[in-house]
């Protein structure tokens, strides 16, 4: 990758971010135009900033998701007392509260701990 290249990657990295972050209420009317003019993006790196931007707030809504899906795991089992066996989660070397799989994990697991204490009741 040349220098330039890096550099049309690098902003185009920099609009997709700036527009993943805006509200949705913020959001241009013409994302293309906005884009074209404030980061000096071609056509086609503006279509590749714009779409960057989409998965990113996709991936970021499914991590809030699970987030809260995990919270409400733990009220569950703080409210029939169960405490979740927290040294399985951090055994796991994958388990990152912050990523999608880190909160797929923690919830399986405290799901599958829920099973076992209701099966033994």
């Amino acid at each position: 990758m040349t220098g330039i290249d890096h550099e049309s990657a690098s902003a185009v990295d920099h609009a997709a971010h700036w527009l993943a972050g805006l509200a949705e209420y913020q959001l241009p009317t013409d994302p293309i135009a906005v884009v074209r003019s404030r980061f000096g993006l071609t056509m086609a790196q503006a279509i590749e900033a714009i779409a960057q931007s989409k998965l990113e707030r996709n991936e970021r809504m499914v991590t809030l998701n699970l987030i809260q899906q995990l919270s409400k795991v733990e009220r569950i089992l703080e409210n029939r007392g169960i405490t979740p066996n927290m040294a399985d989660i951090d055994a796991l070397p994958i388990f990152n509260p912050l990523t999608l799989r880190g909160c797929a994990v923690a919830i399986r697991i405290a799901l599958d701990h829920l099973r076992e204490k209701e099966a033994q009741q």
